[in-house]
């Protein structure tokens, strides 16, 4: 067992006298409040008064300390039908035992102002069904939500930036660092051969001299690797611009296709009329949707919708960036 966990008899003890004392007070005030009731003119209906007002206090109570703290709207409205409920209780309790003393004597003031105790109870607990159903809005939810927008509305933004300073400053950073240098190597020019030194012929007294012999031709001498190799490529180094960065990833949240594309058509329209996307709001274009869809999936849907038409924007202005002049 944990160091913050109850001990058993403790729990043990709470479970066994909780309900009977439960039970005793619900009779208790039963019973004052159905003969108040009855005092009040409410006839064969005077128990609608006593299980109206108990039902409030008992399941209020249970309610706010059983929904999470996340669902702050349902657990207000818990909150102010135990206190509301209990002062109902205890006070009528109270009003019922002056009249059966004779202290408070019965008018039509009050039978205005009891009679409608039910309606209004039936009323406060259908305030917190809705409440339940609809998940309260708890402030959870709406912190991711607000999170949501935030990172949706800074993305857009960064992508309505003007094109043309995101092309001038592409060139500003390009132009110091676009350098192209073609560099051509000529073959080298071969060189001339040297030509081996004429011998003077020995002179002989006794021998004729004799006759000068034709010297064979010399061929000039070409460099192997000149003669073979193929001429050299010019070299290219050309450093091109850095390219921007993408955008960071967009938390949207999940629509249905059908009702994405719909929202298409209405910002497509209300574009067309003049309008911008962000004041297209979803109470004006409820209408435009099926019947059931509520206000928080049209919302969403203009939302996504809004980007998607961002995002075909951008890219048709890299398209007609692209095209040559």
């Amino acid at each position: 067992m944990s160091p913050s966990a109850l001990p058993s008899p403790v729990r043990w003890t709470l479970g066994i006298v909780t309900g009977p004392m439960m039970l005793i007070a619900a009779l208790t005030n039963f019973d004052h409040l159905i003969n108040l009731g009855r005092a009040i003119g409410m006839g064969g209906l005077a128990w609608s008064l006593p299980v109206a007002v108990i039902t409030y206090e008992v399941i209020s109570t249970a309610v706010f300390f059983t929904t999470p703290r996340q669902h702050a709207g349902l657990r207000k409205s818990a909150a102010i039908g135990a206190v509301l409920g209990l002062s109902m209780t205890m006070g009528l309790s109270a009003l019922w035992q002056s009249i059966a003393d004779g202290a408070v004597e019965v008018n039509l003031l009050w039978k205005l102002v009891l009679v409608p105790v039910p309606s209004l109870v039936g009323a406060a607990f259908l305030h917190q069904l809705v409440l339940a159903i609809s998940g309260g809005h708890g402030e959870a939810e709406a912190e991711a939500e607000a999170e949501a927008d935030a990172e949706a509305d800074a993305v857009i933004a960064a992508l309505r930036r003007p094109e043309a300073e995101a092309t001038e400053t592409a060139t500003e950073t390009a132009a110091p660092e676009a350098v192209v240098s073609v560099e051509a190597e000529a073959p080298p020019a071969p060189e001339a051969p040297e030509a081996p030194p004429a011998e003077a012929p020995a002179a002989d007294s006794g021998s004729a001299p004799e006759a000068p012999q034709p010297e064979a031709p010399v061929l000039p001498v070409v460099p192997v690797a000149a003669a073979s190799a193929p001429p050299r490529r010019p070299r290219v180094t050309a450093v091109l611009p850095p390219r921007p960065e993408a955008p960071e990833a967009v938390k949207l949240p999940r629509v249905a296709p059908e009702h994405v594309d719909r929202a298409l058509v209405v910002l497509r329209r209300a574009v067309e009329a003049g309008l911008r996307p962000e004041d297209v709001k979803s109470g004006k274009v409820l209408k435009d949707f099926p019947a059931g869809v509520g206000d928080r999936t049209v919302r969403n849907a203009l939302r996504v919708a809004r980007f998607q038409l961002e995002m075909e924007a951008r890219k048709q202005n890299r398209q007609q960036e692209l095209l040559p002049v």
